[in-house]
């Protein structure tokens, strides 16, 4: 569940084990921090939604879901107290600037999410095409093999 308004300022910025994804649903194991929580503390002011996400849906999850914005636990081992991360949905303009370092950052990093969602969406076409021709994975792999050696005879 989100934090309420009045809690935001007492909220960790790690999701703690017994607080479960905001995705998956799961909670932590043990005693370790399992992902963020969706806060930024600025000028005393806090924003953000405080919904929590475990690393493996930060690393997992479609942009549909968590947004292009994305931080790992190293990074967020890293800048300790000074670390924040908000869902996409949940930032202003100058927050995309402040998280990626500027503009021209903010602009490569946009460039690389829609090179990504690209590339995945070239890799389930191909998938949904082999499912139609009845190919399993081995079959379209057996299929590429043989062109590639096709392809070596002529040179």
């Amino acid at each position: 569940a989100a934090i309420t308004a009045e809690k935001m300022e007492e909220a960790p910025f790690f999701l703690v084990s017994e607080v479960k994804c905001s995705l998956c649903h799961n909670p932590g194991s043990g005693w370790e921090n399992h992902g963020v929580i969706c806060k930024r503390n600025q000028d005393g002011k806090f924003k953000g939604c405080g919904k929590g996400i475990c690393w493996d849906c930060m690393d997992t999850q479609a942009d549909s879901k968590v947004g292009m914005v994305r931080i790992s636990e190293d990074e967020v081992m890293s800048l300790q107290s000074e670390g924040w991360w908000l869902h996409e949905n949940c930032m202003a303009d100058n927050d995309l600037h402040d998280f990626y370092g500027g503009v021209d950052e903010l602009q490569s990093a946009k460039d690389q999410a829609a090179e990504e969602a690209r590339e995945a969406e070239l890799q389930r076409n191909f998938a949904s095409a082999d499912l139609a021709r009845g190919l399993s994975v081995e079959a379209r792999l057996s299929e590429v093999v043989q062109a590639g050696d096709e392809l070596l005879t002529l040179l």
